[in-house]
């Protein structure tokens, strides 16, 4: 028996002086939260906070839902699917590596079953994640 749990995932870059603004056209996904380098820093409901950013930051969310259950699609399936979906930024994704970026698929993990559960990714989604110079982050949250 499988034991169902539920997931997010979204995609983080962060990058010395790329403009958030250009990677929203790019990518055409709408942020859940960016700043740009050299603005004033800001606390997520956007009080100013002392100093400037030091670099771009940009995320948006991959998967539509709140959290996604295994009982609908497993996590594996998911990432399988959004490297794919990826693919068609590659050259976009490189460029922000070779600039001293990085992009990440940030996963959040949410037993709330006080099961334990597992997960792995196969070879070809994992060699697919590769390819974009793609990280996988995880925070698990019992």
């Amino acid at each position: 028996m499988t034991v169902p749990y539920s997931y997010s995932v979204s995609l983080r870059i962060w990058h010395p002086r790329m403009d958030p603004a250009a990677l929203t056209t790019a990518l055409r996904l709408t942020p859940s939260n960016s700043w740009k380098v050299g603005e004033q820093r800001r606390t997520p409901k956007g009080e100013p906070l002392k100093g400037k950013n030091r670099g771009s930051y940009w995320t948006a969310r991959l998967i539509t839902t709140r959290y996604a259950t295994t009982t609908r699609k497993s996590l594996e399936a998911s990432l399988a699917t959004i490297a794919k979906k990826l693919q068609r930024h590659r050259k976009l994704l490189l460029r922000i590596r070779r600039g001293g970026g990085k992009a990440e698929l940030f996963v959040g993990l949410f037993a709330g079953n006080k099961f334990n559960f597992g997960s792995g990714l196969d070879d070809r989604t994992v060699t697919d994640l590769s390819k974009l110079r793609l990280s996988v982050g995880l925070d698990i949250y019992p």
